[in-house]
């Protein structure tokens, strides 16, 4: 199923345009150029207002794109895609407050809206883009310029409905939509968001209805018909789904901000005072009859209501003003501030620290695996007879264990185990001398015969002992 390029009315009006009837609510309502035409100066007003509030230039001076050195700063182009473009009023209001050098694809369903573009660019442009003031084919690149900005438009035939995933989000600065979102279901918004958070563009969407609408001069059915506009307005709109209606910019809002993106709405209102020029006038008496219309398609019952309730209007159009609700969104992708991302690094680093914590325990206590494993007689043969004092360890991991006791005299054998001797130089000792010191019993017994009396408690004798026995012999 196609879709519709542009809202035929505005918020308070269905899917209804000056010279058709809708039809039914599961096909895609006719829109013509002349509605297109009738209703963009009143766009362009309430646009204005919105922009003030939102702080829109500032916004977009700050989101510019910028080359990699001074000289690409001041070439780069902005790429922008308009979707649901009709007859470009969108780019027309846009292009001069970005300014600079711009590239544009446009993407509408319909190829009639797409090729009146060189038309309706010839009444506001220079007299290079005038030259090219008529029908022609799509794959035609128009140009648009003034002192001030220079804009390449490329059109596309797109069903956005089933191949929004089909456009170059990730070249693009900047995508934008007018009075597109209440024609939407959920799940297309929700591609939309996925589509931007992953290409990380920013989102300019205006003139979205939020249900407002109200009379200087009230009648008792305007609550009546209000209530089957927004009836009618979440019908299937050829977006595979019911249509968001007025609850589609919030709920866009809602999405974007659980992704990141930072979220600036402002009112976006018509005002359309009937006594204050014919203009106002036509497109107040036209939105009463589309009103009209849709609530009695919503609800055959009440038509007849409905019906004289658009002759009350009609009759107190001339001295009656309307305001119609919308909201202008504009959305800007998350970006690092110095703070978080010093935030960033400092987690980065907590993470670096764990890690490396985590793997010097690992290898310390594989350190004293070994260790102990080493203790063992089985693995001081394989290590070759040295035992935990001679393994290297880094310092600090592991203290290095008691020496193993070593063999005394000649021997290369433990008396107490089995385990033979690595090296003599190792575990060998020199044999005693042979002018060491008597034993302590054997002095003891020879001093005895002698006729000495020993020190008590001790094996050895004081001087003076040794004197008198010397003496005495």
């Amino acid at each position: 199923m196609k879709v519709a390029a542009k809202k035929v009315a505005t918020g308070a009006t269905a899917a209804v345009a000056s010279s058709a009837q809708p039809r039914s609510s599961t096909d895609v309502a006719g829109f013509s150029a002349d509605w297109l035409g009738q209703r963009e100066p009143f766009d362009a007003a309430a646009r204005d207002a919105a922009a003030s509030d939102l702080g829109l230039d500032a916004r977009l001076a700050a989101l510019r794109p910028k080359g990699t050195n001074s000289a690409a700063a001041a070439t780069e182009p902005w790429r922008v895609i308009d979707l649901a473009c009709g007859t470009g009023a969108n780019m027309r209001w846009l292009a001069p407050r970005l300014g600079g050098r711009q590239q544009w694809l446009v993407a509408d369903h319909d190829p009639e809206l797409l090729q009146s573009w060189p038309e309706h660019l010839a009444r506001v442009g220079t007299a290079a883009t005038r030259r090219v003031a008529k029908k022609s084919a799509l794959a035609e690149t128009l140009h648009h310029s003034s002192p001030h900005f220079q804009a390449a438009i490329v059109r596309q035939q797109v069903d956005l409905a089933a191949s929004l995933a089909q456009l170059p989000w990730a070249s693009a600065h900047l995508v934008t939509a007018s009075a597109l979102l209440d024609l939407v279901s959920a799940a297309w918004l929700q591609q939309l968001v996925q589509h931007a958070a992953a290409a990380r563009v920013a989102l300019l969407l205006a003139l979205s209805v939020d249900g407002r609408h109200g009379w200087s001069v009230p009648d008792k059915l305007d609550d009546t018909v209000a209530a089957l506009f927004a009836a009618h307005q979440q019908r299937d709109k050829g977006f595979a789904g019911p249509a968001q209606g007025a609850a589609a910019a919030p709920a866009l809002a809602l999405a974007l901000r659980a992704v990141g993106y930072r979220v600036f709405s402002a009112r976006s209102d018509w005002h359309l005072d009937g006594s204050a020029n014919a203009q106002s006038l036509a497109l107040q008496r036209a939105l009463i009859a589309g009103m009209g219309a849709v609530a009695c398609e919503q609800q055959p019952a009440a038509c007849a209501a409905v019906q004289a309730w658009q002759q009350r209007r009609h009759a107190l159009a001339a001295r009656s003003t309307l305001v119609v609700g919308h909201i202008d969104l504009l959305a800007l992708p998350p970006r690092l501030t110095p703070g978080a991302d010093l935030r960033q690094r400092q987690r980065r680093q907590l993470k670096v620290s764990a890690f490396k914590s985590a793997f010097k325990s690992a290898f310390k206590s594989a350190v004293k695996s070994r260790s102990h494993n080493m203790s063992s007689p089985s693995a001081r043969r394989r290590a070759g007879g040295r035992g935990q004092s001679a393994m290297r360890v880094a310092p600090g991991h592991c203290k290095p264990g008691r020496p193993l006791p070593i063999s005394t005299g000649a021997m290369t054998r433990c008396k107490r185990s089995s385990i033979p001797a690595a090296k003599q130089r190792d575990t060998v000792t020199p044999p005693p001398s042979t002018n060491s010191k008597r034993s302590p019993r054997a002095a003891r017994a020879a001093h005895t015969r002698a006729g000495l009396k020993p020190f008590a408690g001790s094996s050895a004798f004081s001087r003076s002992s040794t004197a008198s026995t010397s003496a005495a012999l």
